[in-house]
């Protein structure tokens, strides 16, 4: 019995021998199986790449898109906030207007006309504006005093002529750069900061001229001023201070590139006049510069500090203007030379 157990074993390892073995024909369905299951797995792993690459390239475009999305919201952002700074510092006029306005009509003896000075006087103007009746009252005596006294209102009228207010000069055509000095564009101190801000100053002489005389005459150019053909809605003469001897005017107005048959380039300019009056001499300031240029219906809005300063309007050896801000800055430095030279014509007259 045990021989024939062993023989059973011994025999065991040759019959599992003889069953592993495959024919040829076994051998090559199995060879076909392996290599269908080889092109199968090389088909979803190609599927699985062009997927992969598709994901990848969505992805790509979802990216450019947030961040086109992120670029124009911060730049809509930028506009609705130099939009708000307007707003705010258009409110912050008007209320400091009506502040001071309350203070010259608790303080001032007469009340203080706002309307524009005309260059003539009335034919049949009798009192003059300085000398206006403060009430009903008032005027029914002066209108009665002129009854009995005609000659005597008309005399300051027949001696006293109001000088002709220029706030302009005269064209002299299209610029030419070349023909232009440039020198006075491209200067350092062409365009100042104070404190961070672009600011202008001019100390006008005066000699024999009292503050209040002053005060009165630049009144009047600044009413001239904020009243002429190239003017916008909301130019004013705002702050009246007869008794500091300060005015301040808002000014709002067409700033013409170049102006023909064909084309019209211009934008509009912000910008604020302070005069402080004294014995012998006005200072007059012209600082808040600011534009909105409409250029084929895309309107942009800038300020002075980041469109005319010599870092984004002057190349770096400063020996040009670049071609869009620096037609701003000529311009402008041009209407600031204009204002300053008048007034100083007008107050030296």
């Amino acid at each position: 019995m045990k021989k024939i157990i062993l023989f059973i074993f011994m025999a065991l390892p040759m019959m599992a021998a003889a069953q592993s073995t495959l024919t040829p024909q076994e051998e090559l369905e199995k060879a076909q199986k392996q290599l269908e299951e080889a092109q199968k797995a090389l088909n979803i792993a190609k599927a699985n790449a062009a997927k992969a690459q598709q994901e990848a390239k969505a992805r790509q475009e979802a990216e450019a898109r947030a961040k086109a999305d992120a670029e124009a919201k911060a730049k809509t952002e930028a506009i609705r906030r130099k939009i708000d700074e307007m707003k705010k510092e258009t409110a912050r006029l008007q209320e400091e207007t009506a502040k001071v306005n309350a203070e010259n009509s608790a303080s001032a003896p007469a009340p203080t006309v706002s309307t524009p000075v005309s260059s003539e006087p009335k034919r049949n103007e009798t009192v003059s504006q300085k000398d206006a009746p403060a009430n009903k009252q008032d005027a029914a005596v002066a209108k009665q005093d002129e009854a009995e006294s005609t000659t005597e209102v008309q005399k300051p009228a027949a001696t006293k002529k109001k000088e002709k207010i220029r706030t302009r000069l005269a064209p002299t055509g299209d610029d030419d750069d070349n023909e232009t000095d440039m020198s006075i564009y491209l200067a350092k101190d062409a365009v100042p900061e104070v404190n961070g801000k672009v600011e202008w100053t001019n100390v006008i002489s005066a000699p024999g001229k009292s503050a209040d005389e002053l005060y009165r005459l630049t009144d009047e150019y600044l009413t001239k001023l904020t009243s002429d053909e190239l003017q916008l809605e909301g130019s004013q003469v705002a702050i009246k201070n007869p008794a500091k001897h300060n005015l301040t005017a808002t000014v709002h107005e067409w700033l013409v590139f170049k102006n023909s048959a064909l084309s019209l380039d211009r934008t509009e300019f912000y910008y604020v006049l302070n005069a402080t009056c004294s014995n012998g001499k006005v200072e007059m300031s012209m600082s808040r510069v600011r534009y909105k240029y409409d250029v084929q219906g895309k309107t942009d809005i800038y300020t002075a500090e980041d469109w005319i300063t010599d870092k984004n309007s002057v190349n770096k050896k400063r020996t040009r203007l670049y071609p869009i801000s620096g037609k701003f800055r000529k311009k402008t430095i041009d209407r600031k030379n204009e204002i300053f030279q008048t007034l100083e014509e007008f107050l030296q007259k």
